[in-house]
């Protein structure tokens, strides 16, 4: 139910924007993040962590990290509605 308040107070607000990743840049874009950088720095850090903790952790992890993924689009919304 959050995600679809989510998704229709974004759409309401950003009606142009037509995929989440658009959303983004236009977030990156006010923030002043560099959004390459971002995109190496990520896929890096997971793979280092596969490598030294295995896949049993990752998945684990993937896991533990939804609600603080949600509440990171939550707070990324409520930015873009202020």
């Amino acid at each position: 139910t959050a995600i679809l308040f989510l998704a229709v107070r974004v759409k309401q607000i950003a009606s142009y924007c037509h995929t989440f990743l658009e959303i983004v840049h236009v977030r990156d874009f006010w923030t002043g993040r560099q959004s390459y950088c971002l995109d190496f720095l990520i896929p890096l850090g997971v793979c280092i962590y596969v490598i030294l903790g295995g896949l049993c952790t990752t998945f684990l992890c993937d896991y533990s990290q939804a609600p603080m993924i949600l509440s990171i689009i939550a707070t990324d919304t409520k930015t873009v509605e202020t």
